[in-house]
C-alpha cells in the first residue's frame, strides 16, 4: 500500500497522501516502517513549504531518546526544502552536537569500527551541519555568520578531481557570497560545481549571476563552454598494464594526438 501514497500526490492530492500515510503508520508494527512512513510525511510537508505540519512531524521524528544523526539530518534537509529555517537551525546544532566520533561510538553501541573510518565519518557529518546551518543563517539575516559556516563545510568537504564539492557546499557557499557582492568568488565556485559537479542547482544559480553581470541569453552556452576550456587540468602521466601484462602510459598513447581514455570492468 505504501505505492498508492503517490497516487494522491500525483493527482495534487498531498492531503490525500498524507492521511493514507498515516493510516499505513497506524497499521504497521515495526519501528523501521513506521519511521519511513514518518520521513514520507516530512517530504510532504517540505515539498508544501507547511512550516506548521513540518515542525509536527519534525518533533514526532526526531525527538525521542533514540534520535540519532540520521534522524536530526533528515529533518534538517526537509527544513531547507520547505524553507523553515528556524527549524533547519535547530537541527543544524542537533546534527552538530552528533557530529563526533563519542557520539558516533555511542550509536555504534559497542560495534567496532576503526579510528580512521570513525574520523571519516565524523567529518562528512560535520560537513552536512555545517552546511544546513551556514545556509539557514544566511536566509535569515545573518549573511557573514552564514557565509563563515559555508565556509568551514566547503574546507571539509570531500572533493571531486576537478575540485567540486560532494555535500553542496560549493554550490550554498557560492551563492551566498553572491548575495554578500563577491561575485568573483562566487563565480568561481558556481562554474565549478555546475561543470563538474553533480548539483543540479549550480547552473541556474550560476546563470543567473552571470545575467546579472551583464551576461547575454544568446551567449550563455559559448561562455560556459569557453569556461570548462579554460578550466581544464592537463591529466598526470599514468602507466597500466594491458590485458596481457604490458605496461602502457598515456603519455606514449598520446604522442601529440588527442586521446580517449576510458575506465571499465571487464566481464
Amino acid at each position: 500500500r505504501v505505492h498508492a501514497v503517490h497516487v494522491p500526490v500525483a493527482h495534487g492530492d498531498p492531503e490525500g497522501a498524507d492521511e493514507l500515510l498515516v493510516d499505513l503508520r497506524n497499521e504497521v508494527e515495526t519501528p523501521e516502517t513506521k519511521k519511513a512512513l514518518t520521513r514520507m510525511r516530512l517530504g510532504l510537508f517540505a515539498g508544501r513549504k507547511d512550516h506548521e505540519g513540518l515542525r509536527a512531524v519534525a518533533a514526532e521524528l526526531s525527538g525521542g531518546a533514540g534520535a540519532g544523526f540520521g534522524d536530526q539530518e533528515t529533518v534538517l534537509a526537509a527544513a531547507v526544502e520547505g524553507e523553515e529555517w528556524g527549524l533547519a537551525l535547530e537541527h543544524a546544532d542537533r546534527a552538530l552536537a552528533l557530529a563526533t566520533a563519542e557520539a558516533l561510538r555511542a550509536e555504534l553501541a559497542g560495534r567496532p569500527m576503526r579510528d580512521e573510518v570513525v574520523a571519516l565519518v565524523v567529518r562528512r557529518r560535520r560537513v552536512v551541519a555545517l552546511g544546513g546551518r551556514g545556509w539557514a543563517l544566511a536566509n535569515t539575516g545573518r549573511l557573514e555568520q552564514g557565509i563563515a559556516a559555508l565556509r568551514e563545510a566547503y574546507a571539509a568537504d570531500d572533493r571531486g578531481y576537478m575540485g567540486d564539492t560532494d555535500q553542496q557546499t560549493g554550490r550554498l557557499l557560492g551563492e551566498a557570497l553572491a548575495r554578500a557582492g563577491r561575485r568573483e568568488e562566487a563565480v568561481d565556485l558556481l562554474a565549478t560545481e555546475a561543470l563538474f559537479g553533480n548539483d543540479s542547482d549550480a547552473a541556474p544559480a550560476l546563470k543567473r549571476l552571470w545575467l546579472e553581470g551583464g551576461g547575454r541569453e544568446d551567449g550563455w552556452e559559448e561562455w560556459l563552454h569557453l569556461e570548462r576550456l579554460r578550466r581544464a587540468r592537463r591529466l598526470e602521466d599514468v602507466v597500466l598494464t594491458d590485458y596481457s601484462g604490458t605496461p602502457r602510459s598515456l603519455s606514449a598513447m598520446r604522442n601529440g594526438e588527442v586521446t580517449f581514455l576510458a575506465f571499465w570492468t571487464p566481464t
